[in-house]
C-alpha cells in the first residue's frame, strides 16, 4: 500500500533525537540517521535525527501531529527522573549521556507483544522473537517509493497464528494470541486504560491469560508512559540486590525501587537495561563494579545497537 504525505515539519525542542529514535528500535526502522515510526497500521512518520519529520498515511484526516508528539515524548518532562538518576550508582552516567533522550511510546498491542516476548527471555532472545515475527508476517507499506516492513496487527496475527508459532516464541504464543483477541474484541482498550490509575491498569492487564506483573508493567511503561510500578524480573532482582544491598527477593527489589524512584521506578528499570546494554547479569555486575555504566557501541545487539538482528 502506497501512503501519501500528510504533513511535515521540524521539532525545536531540546531533545536528543538520535538516542530517542535509536533506543529499542529494530533494524528495519532505524538506520542511524532516520527512523520509521508507525502511528497506526497505515500511517508512518519518517523522523530524522535533526528532529525534522514527514508523516505519510492512507487517510490524512487524523491528528497525526498529536500522535507523533505522544510517540516521541516531546511534551514529557523528565527533569525529576534525571535529578534522581544523577545520584544513582547505576544511572549517574546515563543521566549525563542521555539527558536529552525521551522514551518512545508504542501502541498497546506492540507494547504487550514486546513484553510477552521478553518474558523469561534474554534481551537477544526476546528481540530476536520480535524481529522474526515482523519478518515472518512480511506486512509492508510503501513510503517514498520504498517498501517498509511494518508490525503485524492483532487481526493479522489471529488470521495466521502459525507464523507466530514458527517465529520461535514457544510457550508465549498462547498468551500473545489471547492478548490479540482482547484487543480486537475491544475488551482491552487504550483510551479506557489511559484514564485509569496505574494500579487499576495493572489489575485490568492481569486479567489477560498468561500476563503477570512483569508483562503488565512493561507494557504500561512502553504504551502508557506509566512508570510507578517497576517491571521486576530475575535480572532486575539480582542487579538491585547486588548493587544496593537489598535482599534478593522480587518484592524486596520492587520495594527498594519504589522507595528510591517513586513514580519513576518503571522508567529507572528501563534505563538500567539501556545503560548496561541489557547484558547478562554477571557482565552487568562487573560493569557496575568497574564504573562502566554507559552504553558501549561495541556491544551488539544491545538496546542502542540492534543492527545485528538484520544480519542474522
Amino acid at each position: 500500500m502506497a501512503l501519501k504525505q500528510c504533513l511535515s515539519g521540524c521539532f525545536t525542542e531540546a531533545i536528543d533525537f538520535r538516542k530517542t529514535l535509536g533506543v529499542y528500535n529494530l533494524c528495519h526502522w532505524f538506520n542511524g540517521l532516520q527512523a520509521y515510526m508507525f502511528l497506526d497500521s497505515n500511517a508512518v512518520a519518517v523522523v530524522d535525527i535533526s528532529g525534522c519529520f514527514k508523516v505519510y498515511a492512507e487517510n490524512c484526516d487524523v491528528d497525526y501531529m498529536k500522535k507523533l508528539r505522544w510517540v516521541l515524548g516531546v511534551d514529557e518532562n523528565l527533569d525529576e527522573f534525571f535529578a534522581i538518576a544523577r545520584r544513582d550508582r547505576i544511572l549517574k552516567g546515563f543521566a549525563d549521556e542521555f539527558k536529552g533522550w525521551r522514551p518512545r511510546a508504542s501502541d498497546l498491542w506492540w507494547a504487550l507483544l514486546v513484553a510477552h516476548c521478553q518474558k523469561a527471555a534474554s534481551f537477544r532472545q526476546g528481540w530476536g522473537f520480535l524481529h522474526r515475527i515482523v519478518k515472518s508476517y512480511g506486512k509492508e507499506v510503501v513510503v517514498e517509493d520504498k517498501k517498509i516492513l511494518r508490525p503485524p496487527n492483532p487481526e493479522e496475527v489471529l488470521q495466521d497464528p502459525e507464523k507466530l508459532v514458527n517465529s520461535g516464541v514457544g510457550f508465549r504464543a498462547e498468551g500473545i494470541l489471547k492478548t490479540a483477541e482482547a484487543i480486537v474484541s475491544k475488551d482491552l482498550d487504550f483510551e479506557k486504560l489511559s484514564k485509569m490509575l496505574d494500579s487499576d491498569i495493572e489489575k485490568q492487564l492481569l486479567q489477560l491469560p498468561h500476563v503477570g506483573s512483569y508483562v503488565a508493567r512493561l507494557a504500561m511503561v512502553l504504551a502508557l508512559r506509566r512508570y510507578s510500578l517497576p517491571p521486576v524480573d530475575k535480572w532486575v532482582t539480582a542487579l538491585v540486590s547486588k548493587v544496593y544491598g537489598v535482599e534478593q527477593r522480587e518484592r524486596a527489589a520492587e520495594a527498594y525501587l519504589k522507595s528510591r524512584w517513586d513514580r519513576w521506578a518503571g522508567l529507572a528499570v528501563y534505563a538500567m537495561t539501556i545503560t548496561l546494554d541489557a547484558q547478562p547479569l554477571s557482565i552487568a555486575l562487573r560493569r557496575v563494579e568497574r564504573g562502566v555504566i554507559t552504553p558501549r557501541m561495541d556491544v551488539e545487539p544491545s538496546p542502542l545497537n540492534m543492527g545485528s538482528f538484520c544480519r542474522e
